[in-house]
């Protein structure tokens, strides 16, 4: 069995400007994070087990993909400080041989991508037993690589730094297949590199290339990861079934993790709605978009009924997305920032739950009502995606959809208002 490994270890120092608080391999294309797309090519070509070796912000990849990619297993390799590509590759090597038994390793870096199968790639490898083959992409402007002298029967023949010249050239596509032992035996410096160190090394004992004119792409500079979005959208969203199936799958996965991780969360904020409804509380929920949506379908379904067969009085829930009169008067005063706040100040008592709905958890309007909720005895939950953002700094109990992905986050988070609406109805009703 082979290992698919990705790269994903990279400071992303370039692309701090865009992406400060987010590792460049999560970067979203089309709603889908980078990464996601290097996984899919592999699943493609039949890969089945992957090895992601992380580093700097490695706990928010974790946090989005967890410990499979739809049903296969994802295993972790943490550099706790820069150990360059092949000495995360060294470090990756576990103790013992069981833990990854592949003896050939299909490593990609995390920040490119050329679009071509890779079944042919590792089929002509493993026909020609070659002990180190990596992909070479043709590209019109090799100003930004580094490029590759190769024979025409494949075999490497050397590596040129980056020249800055506008020409076309072969360069190294960031994808390679790499025996175990290979990698076992390379030095224990650190930091280490693959490209510029090691392979270099590997050309005398016959170091292969595998070409294919396929569109290239890497995501190191702002300018490139804008170019994604128009890169990708003829290559890998193909077709409406495909789009379909990856939407669903996507969204079981979410779910499923949903469950695993979120739990306690959701449990506990049954029981914090419950008590306060008991007690002659309210709700009061807020949010932007699709979030003010989810907002005012919890709130319906609370005052109205979630199951139809269940007779039960109405429950106190207030949308404070709805009026449009109150939030423009608010905003035209106060500023949007302060339209959720004002009417919290308004309708808050003590005792009562303020929900906050956002797929980022950085929507300030939702912020500043959650801080004078806190400050004011109103008790606080808040739903937000897997980075948590500032709302969860401030609210009594977070719910956290394990997802970078915005449709998925929102489609949790509908789940979510059912699922709390029913505990809720069953809980207090349930014994009618």
């Amino acid at each position: 069995m082979i290992t698919g490994v990705i790269l994903a270890g990279g400071l992303g120092t370039r692309l701090r400007s865009v992406l400060p608080d987010t590792p460049k391999v999560l970067a979203e294309v089309h709603g889908r994070p980078f990464l996601v797309y290097l996984l899919d090519q592999m699943m493609e070509a039949g890969i089945r087990r992957f090895l992601l070796c992380t580093g700097h912000l490695g706990d928010a990849i974790h946090a989005v993909l967890g410990d499979s990619y739809r049903g296969c297993p994802l295993l972790y390799s943490r550099e706790e400080t820069p150990l360059g590509t092949a000495g995360a590759l060294r470090h990756a090597i576990p103790q013992d041989p069981a833990d990854l038994p592949s003896d050939l390793w299909l490593v990609v870096n995390g920040d490119s991508f050329v679009a071509t199968t890779l079944k042919p790639f590792l089929e002509w490898q493993q026909a020609h037993r070659h002990a180190a083959s990596l992909l070479l992409a043709w590209v019109e402007d090799s100003s930004r690589f580094g490029t590759v002298d190769a024979a025409a029967d494949g075999r490497i023949l050397g590596f040129r730094e980056k020249r800055g010249l506008a020409e076309p050239a072969w360069i190294n596509a960031g994808v390679y297949l790499l025996p175990r032992r290979l990698l076992q035996e390379m030095p224990e410096k650190t930091p280490l590199s693959l490209e510029r160190e090691v392979m270099p090394g590997w050309v005398e004992n016959e170091l292969w290339g595998f070409a294919v004119k396929a569109p290239f792409i890497d995501i190191g500079t702002p300018e490139s990861l804008q170019e994604a979005a128009s890169f990708f959208r003829p290559n890998l969203v193909r077709d409406a079934a495909t789009r379909l199936r990856t939407h669903l799958l996507g969204s079981i996965a979410t779910k499923q993790r949903l469950l695993e991780e979120c739990e306690p969360s959701i449990l506990n904020a049954a029981a914090m709605i419950v008590s306060s409804l008991r007690t002659g509380g309210k709700l009061l929920l807020c949010g932007n978009g699709g979030s003010a949506a989810d907002c005012q379908h919890i709130a319906g379904e609370l005052v109205s009924v979630l199951n139809q067969s269940f007779p039960r009085p109405g429950l106190a829930a207030l949308a404070m997305t709805t009026d449009s009169s109150i939030l423009t008067a608010s905003a035209n005063d106060f500023g949007y920032e302060g339209i959720f706040e004002r009417q919290t100040q308004a309708l808050a008592r003590p005792g009562d739950v303020l929900i906050g709905i956002s797929t980022s958890g950085n929507s300030e309007n939702v912020v500043r009502a959650l801080r004078y909720a806190a400050a004011h005895d109103v008790r606080t939950l808040v739903l937000t995606g897997a980075s948590g953002g500032k709302m969860t700094d401030v609210a009594e109990i977070a719910i956290r959809v394990p997802s970078a992905v915005v449709q998925h986050i929102q489609e949790a988070h509908i789940t979510i208002g059912h699922v709390l609406c029913d505990l809720v109805e069953q809980t207090m009703f349930g014994e009618r």
